[in-house]
Order: structure tokens, then sequence, then C-alpha cells
């Protein structure tokens, strides 16, 4: 797989960088399975395009810029179409007919730790797409994430305490709608009825973390005591949805709730 990165020093404080390359992923065995995949696949493969640049504006401050894109090529993929392996009529399962692509930008700002502080943010935006089989139309990745957004600080205090804290935005990931239930009589159940693949998003993620530690510095040890809160507004995130019987009514199904704790470390 050739790759190859370039970076260069435009002033004392400007650095501009770029980057490509070809990427191959093995399948897992499942996917190669005789009766679960499709053992003639070919590894999938990738190529990445990166351009960006760093500037230093600040001794402890800096900010660094990513565009990318990927181009996503032979991905394996569900197949119904009925092949020949072996002298034998198959369901193929599987194949390499599947293509993707991803874009999108990165933002990062970095405060070293200086003057008892450190810190960064970082922002994502991105798309990431697939093409099925057989249709023109790109649709969204399982996991595309439009925007991704962490903020995080932390501020030495004195006689060793310090503070932090951590805040986490999300964009929901997509989902396929169910529009209601068809009665099977053969089965004895009810079918649930699919909108597009993809059409909608889960609700957005946001999560505000804290932490405070108190730091003691005897002759050879150190002992550390700290209070963790994850989710200190008690935010109740939406992980999925559960149905009743006939998909006739739906309710959320949450993440955890707050969580804190308490801890001792001791470092000789």
């Amino acid at each position: 797989d050739p790759r190859i990165t370039m970076r260069g020093m435009v002033s004392s404080t400007l650095t501009l960088k770029g980057a490509v390359g070809r990427y191959h992923r093995s399948l897992g065995a499942s996917e190669l399975d005789e009766n679960f995949g499709n053992p003639n696949q070919v590894t999938e493969s990738a190529i990445h395009y990166i351009i960006g640049s760093e500037y230093q504006f600040l001794p402890s401050v800096r900010f660094d810029t990513e565009l990318f894109y990927k181009d996503l090529i032979d991905l394996s993929v569900a197949s119904d179409a009925m092949i020949e392996r072996d002298g034998v009529t198959v369901r193929e399962m599987l194949n390499n007919d599947g293509q993707g692509r991803a874009y999108g930008a990165e933002f990062f700002l970095r405060h070293q730790p200086a003057n008892n502080f450190f810190g960064w943010i970082s922002y994502g935006i991105s798309r990431s797409e697939r093409q099925d089989p057989g249709s023109s139309q790109w649709r969204a990745f399982d996991y595309d994430q439009t925007h991704v957004f962490t903020a995080l600080g932390s501020y030495e205090l004195q006689r060793g305490w310090s503070i932090g804290a951590r805040y986490r935005f999300v964009t929901g990931n997509p989902m396929t709608p169910i529009l209601g239930g068809t009665f099977d009589s053969d089965r004895n159940t009810y079918i649930p009825a699919l909108g597009g693949t993809n059409a909608e998003r889960m609700p957005d993620f946001h999560q505000f973390d804290l932490r405070i530690d108190k730091r003691w510095i005897f002759n050879t040890w150190t002992m550390n005591a700290y209070l963790d809160i994850q989710n200190a507004t008690n935010r109740q995130h939406v992980e999925g949805f559960i149905h009743n019987y006939d998909y006739t009514e739906t309710d959320e199904l949450n993440g955890l709730p707050i969580i804190p704790s308490i801890g001792l470390r001791g470092e000789f």
C-alpha cells in the first residue's frame, strides 16, 4: 500500500501538510465463510486524501486544520443473487459491489500546559455515504456523524487542587424508521414496515463531565484523590427505540444516568 506525507514550513509559525495513501482491510472469518458469507471476496480498499495546516499563533496555543476525502472501493455488501459454487447453486450472501465515500473537515485548537491551564477544542464536520448496488443514489452510512464537538479544560489550583470539565456533542447516528407493522398470518406475527434506509437520525448526544482532584506529595511517593462525575447534568441519552408487538407504539431506550465516582491513587 503506497502512502506519502508532505510537510513544509511557510514561516516559523505556519506549516502546511498533505498526505495521500492507499489502504486495505481484510475481511473477517464470517464474511468469508461458505455458509454465511462468500469465500471469493477480495479485500476492501480505500484511497485517503488529506490537506491541512498548523498555525502556532501563541507559544502555548496551536491551531490545526485538515480537509479530507476518502474513496472506498470493493466494499462487502449483502447479495440475494444465486451463483454456482463448486457445482452447487447457492445464495451469494455477500459480494464486493459496494462503494463508499467520506469527506469533511476537522479543526483542533490546543492549549499546551502553561500558566496552570491545559485544554483543547475540536470540531469535525463530515459526511460518510454508501451507494447500494443497482442504485445511483448515495445514502448516509450507518455510523455517519455530521457534527462532532469536544471541549475540555483543566486548571491547577493552589495546594494540590485541580478542576477539570469536558463537554461533548455528537450528531445522532442514522436510523431506518419503522412506519408500522403488517400481520403475517403464516407466522402469526407482525412484520415491521421499514422506511428509507437511514432516512432519519437518532437524537443528538450531549454530555457534560466534571472532575476534581487533590494531590499530596510526600518524600518518596504521591497520592491523588478524585471525584469524577460522568453525565453531570443527568441527561437522558436516547440509544435506541423499542416497539410493541404490532409496531403501533414506540418508547425510548435510554443510556446511563449520572455516574459519580470517588477514588484514591498512589504513585511510588
